[in-house]
């Protein structure tokens, strides 16, 4: 299903140099393939995908999702929840994981867990260290008033 770029020095690694005799079997033993599920098109198409020996995860990203049935924003509306279960039922049918992601909330994350989904994207890195940040500043303001 298409090839993986040929790199050194990852995290798996300890940034360690590694031969590629070694890296390259242990990386290809440790890929995930993670179908990302953005589009009324993907979504016409999942079971079809989800039958793709290779695939091991089928991920709806929500908020894309949404922007691409006009409905941006929208996550309680009834069409991504249909779409989720039906990514989700996808999934189950062909022995693979079914995530979730592209929306915050932690209820909603956890209905979708609750519903089947096994694999969740919450936050980018990014928007973890700007809410750390952001609830430390809010912490030193209260202990100065």
């Amino acid at each position: 299903i298409g090839r993986r770029s040929v790199v050194g020095g990852y995290p798996h690694f300890d940034y360690r140099a590694v031969p590629l005799t070694e890296s390259v079997p242990q990386l290809d033993d440790a890929c995930l393939l993670v179908c990302m599920i953005e589009t009324v098109e993907g979504l016409d198409n999942v079971e079809a995908i989800a039958a793709v020996d290779g695939v091991d995860v089928l991920h709806v990203g929500s908020n894309d999702l949404l922007v691409n049935m006009g409905k941006p924003g929208k996550f309680d509306d009834p069409a991504i929840v249909a779409a989720q279960d039906r990514v989700i039922a996808a999934a189950k049918a062909h022995g693979k994981f079914a995530g979730i992601g592209g929306n915050r909330n932690v209820e909603r994350q956890a209905e979708a867990v609750r519903r089947g989904a096994q694999f969740v994207t919450t936050q980018t890195d990014i928007g973890f260290l700007a809410a750390a940040a952001g609830d430390w500043t809010q912490g030193l303001r209260k202990a100065l008033a």
